[in-house]
């Protein structure tokens, strides 16, 4: 899952995921999760915060959407 997590921060820092089917929402939804569930909160909480500031451009409303 770290791995993961590397790969998910290098893609949103770079921004190579642009031009791809997925969004910049995604991409830091699933580096917050990932984030959370290796125990790290503060990163959790820093994604999910930028992931709620750009909610306007978010393609993906279902990301956003709380039970």
């Amino acid at each position: 899952m770290k791995f993961a997590l590397k790969e998910y921060e290098a893609s949103y820092s770079k921004g190579d995921f642009s031009g791809t089917q997925v969004s910049e929402a995604r991409i830091l939804y699933l580096a917050g999760e990932i984030s959370r569930r290796i125990g790290n909160e503060q990163a959790a909480i820093k994604y999910f915060s930028l992931v709620f500031e750009r909610q306007k451009n978010a393609r993906e409303a279902s990301i956003l959407r709380t039970k």
